[in-house]
């Protein structure tokens, strides 16, 4: 049973790089099952606990995902979910893009979209919409931000993970392009 739920994880396109960059609390050991079951964590739909490591529990800012595709995207949105560790914490984050010089914010997050949700529940997933007429880029990054108290009813000495699932981009896909 074990082996069959993650088996029947959706799996992320095979030209799509998903790179986390942890900075964690205590600084655990990420294990290679960590490395590899990270990218079918981001783009599952289901909360399979099987797919929940400590590799992205307890994370400081500077933490990070980058997403490179194989296209240049002009983003219209993003859809993100969150597993249940910490998503009531789960705020002061950023979601930019790279133009080939410099990264630019396209999104950013104070409190948590799922302070509501009661602790032990997953976050069920949220559509962003962003302005990325001015930015076309093939890397994108979700990047975690110094705690800020005033952002929701969480202490700022509260834990933060990195359970992203459901990720999606949206938007237009630029000349000259292979998928």
């Amino acid at each position: 049973p074990h082996f069959e739920q993650i088996t029947n994880a959706a799996m992320p396109p095979s030209r799509l790089r998903i790179i986390p960059q942890r900075r964690l609390l205590d600084a655990p050991v990420v294990h290679l099952r960590e490395d590899r079951v990270f990218p079918f964590q981001v783009v599952d739909r289901d909360s399979h606990e099987d797919l929940i490591t400590i590799g992205e529990c307890c994370v400081l800012s500077g933490t990070l995902v980058e997403f490179q595709l194989p296209f240049q995207l002009q983003l219209s949105s993003f859809r993100l979910a969150h597993g249940s560790c910490s998503v009531r914490n789960f705020g002061d984050w950023v979601f930019e893009a790279f133009d080939g010089e410099r990264w630019h914010v396209l999104y950013e997050c104070g409190a948590s979209p799922w302070v509501e949700i009661p602790f032990g529940f997953d976050g069920p997933a949220k559509c962003f919409d962003v302005d990325g007429t001015a930015v076309a880029s093939s890397r994108f990054r979700l990047r975690m931000l110094d705690v800020v108290a005033e952002h929701g009813d969480h202490d700022i000495e509260a834990l933060r993970c990195l359970h992203i699932r459901d990720f999606e981009l949206f938007g237009t896909v630029l000349p000259p392009w292979s998928v």
